[in-house]
């Protein structure tokens, strides 16, 4: 049974089910192409940078640091998909009604559902470590003990901290069923972990040439923290039998346990998690009459924050934003660029890229449509215009994002010190990016909706809109930088001028998009 239930599972790893990629052939061909190219283009540059850090170490005799990046990497991935996929692959999955009442052990259930999430860790986890693992064999020299000694490790190594994360991600979620709090709990839990993670990694050696090499002395030195990562150098490199004995024995020993104690403790936690926290309280209340769009943003503000993976990833970019914005005013602007590894750049305009690359995080039209899922025919019933539906998912983002986005410009005006005209600039062409990416994501989702899933990580990280939303929005923040650094250095305009005339070019760009939502919304919807 626990092979039959592997089969069902791992069909949802087909492309076309991930991707939801509709159309004819060549609609699939030249999207598959143009993710193919994006993957090759992150791939080679991360190749690019552990190739140079792997000489650099070569050159200092010291190649089997290397190793301890390959380990900590290796756990990097594995931790933050565990925290985004346990809950919903584990626990809390909406299958749970359908095969729970089946004559199937509760264990088998939970060994097939851990067996899928561990099948794509570990292939993903592998396309990412590949160029590392060319740069150490290229300056070591192949060795194919070595590699198949790496592949085992690389299977068993993850596991611990796999099962730890998932017990974590475990106690959010069950907090977040004991309290009628508990969805904004559990999102303040998750961003406390991920800035924790990010301050961690700002914390080293600060270099203007690679952000690698700046942690080497980090990565070398966590072995004394964490030994594991020092068995699995020793292993690699030295090909050391007993550290691979203490790898296998602790990890298995370790998950073997976890299996059997997480097991029935999932079966308990899905049974609670069908019921919710209903807290009663009778107040007299007034009827008050309010505008569609507006009922419509507040229904695009609770879903954010009932979906904790939802709420993380669209919204990590606004707290980063608040938190750099709140730092500047104890720290030296130049400082916190600096840890950003942007040193080469004057500040105002550091600052105006990161406010883009925020904009552009910020990609919640891009998966608001999918997320109605199900419910979508209960949209489709009411009385409201299609195209009225998805302006609201584009206001929804404008005024989740907007507040913030001021906010953070005026603190970053006192402490750079900007005039009033320029603080009102960045403001105007920060507003018209923001209009700009939210009206295009909109029409992204219009056209790659993905209506049935079986976890929301699905559509928020793995969906093609998702990922069409982020790069249309980086594409439009390069453009903005392009353009700006070509009226600056080719024609001398003031800063002042090109905002400016960047806020016009913003605007005349949404005009098509807008035009696209008016024109095809309701034809679309009637097709979904």
């Amino acid at each position: 049974m626990y092979f039959k239930l592997l089969k069902v599972y791992f069909k949802d790893f087909s492309i076309d089910r991930l991707l939801q990629i509709n159309g004819g052939k060549g609609k699939k061909i030249a999207l598959m192409a143009a993710l193919i190219y994006g993957l090759v283009a992150i791939l080679g540059g991360l190749g690019f940078m552990f190739f140079n850090l792997a000489d650099v170490l070569n050159q200092g005799g010291q190649i089997h640091v290397m190793v301890s990046f390959l380990a900590m990497y290796s756990l990097t991935l594995p931790i933050m998909m565990t925290l985004f996929r346990a809950s919903g692959t584990l626990f809390f999955y909406k299958d749970y009604d359908i095969v729970a009442p089946l004559p199937i052990k509760s264990r088998t259930i939970f060994s097939a559902k851990l067996t899928m999430m561990l099948g794509w860790m570990y292939a993903m986890n592998l396309i990412f470590v590949l160029p590392m693992l060319f740069s150490y064999f290229y300056f070591l020299g192949f060795d194919l003990v070595g590699l198949i000694i790496y592949l085992i490790v690389s299977i068993i190594f993850p596991l611990v901290p796999i099962a730890v994360m998932t017990i974590f991600s475990l106690g959010i979620g069950y907090l977040a069923t004991k309290f009628s709090f508990g969805k904004i709990l559990q999102i303040i839990l998750l961003f406390g972990v991920f800035i924790g993670i990010m301050l961690l990694q700002f914390n080293i050696n600060s270099t203007t040439v690679n952000p690698l090499t700046g942690q080497i002395d980090v990565v070398a030195g966590l072995k004394d923290y964490y030994p594991p990562i020092g068995w699995f150098e020793d292993t690699v490199y030295n090909h050391d039998l007993l550290s691979l004995l203490y790898l296998v024995l602790s990890h298995l020993g370790f998950f073997v346990l976890f299996i059997f104690g997480v097991e029935k403790l999932s079966t308990k936690i899905n049974q609670h998690g069908i019921t919710k926290h209903v807290n009663h309280k009778v107040k007299q209340s007034k009827i008050a009459q309010q505008s569609v769009t507006r009922i419509l943003i507040r229904k695009e503000f609770n879903k954010f924050f009932s979906i904790p993976i939802y709420a993380l990833n669209a919204g990590f970019g606004i707290v980063l934003l608040a938190i750099l914005a709140i730092a500047s005013q104890f720290y030296d602007v130049s400082d916190i660029l600096s840890t950003l590894e942007m040193t080469n750049i004057e500040p105002f305009i550091g600052i105006a890229l990161i406010i883009g690359f925020v904009v552009a995080l910020a990609y919640t039209p891009a998966i608001t449509l999918s997320l109605e899922g199900k419910n979508f025919w209960i949209l489709k019933s009411l009385p409201i215009k299609a195209e009225k539906v998805m302006f609201s998912k584009v206001y929804f983002n404008i005024v989740l994002v907007l507040p913030v986005l001021i906010i953070s410009i005026i603190l970053f005006g006192f402490s750079l010190q900007m005039t009033f005209i320029q603080v009102i600039l960045m403001m105007l062409v920060s507003s018209t990016l923001l209009a700009l990416v939210s009206y295009a994501d909109a029409v992204v989702n219009l056209y790659f909706p993905k209506m049935h899933y079986k976890n929301d990580v699905e559509i928020v990280k793995q969906s093609l809109s998702a990922i069409i939303g982020m790069l249309a929005g980086f594409l439009f923040v390069v453009i903005n930088g392009g353009i700006f650094y070509l009226l600056d250095h080719s024609f001398g305009l003031g800063s002042e001028l090109i905002f400016l005339l960047l806020s016009i070019m913003n605007i005349l760009l949404i005009i098509p998009f807008y035009d696209i939502i008016k024109r095809k919304s309701e034809m679309i919807f009637k097709n979904l």
